[in-house]
């Protein structure tokens, strides 16, 4: 992430550990390599829980790295 991003715009903790784990475990891919259901509960999470850190975290990359422009 770029060095001129505001704090509103950092993963938590719980984001970033989300992410990492969702890459790692082939979450992105076609087919996934892990559900949604089984990412939450390896990060301690409800499902709800899960997609919605999930996608706070990707809405902070994804500006990060200039798809708001």
């Amino acid at each position: 992430m770029g060095s001129n991003h505001s704090p509103q715009s950092e993963l938590s903790d719980t984001q970033r550990a989300l992410l990492q784990n969702a890459v790692q475990n082939c979450y992105f891919k076609v087919p996934r390599g892990i559900s949604t259901t089984e990412l939450a509960e390896a990060n301690g999470l409800s499902s709800r829980e899960a997609n919605e850190e999930m996608r706070r975290a990707l809405d902070i990359v994804l500006r990060n790295a200039g798809f708001d422009e």
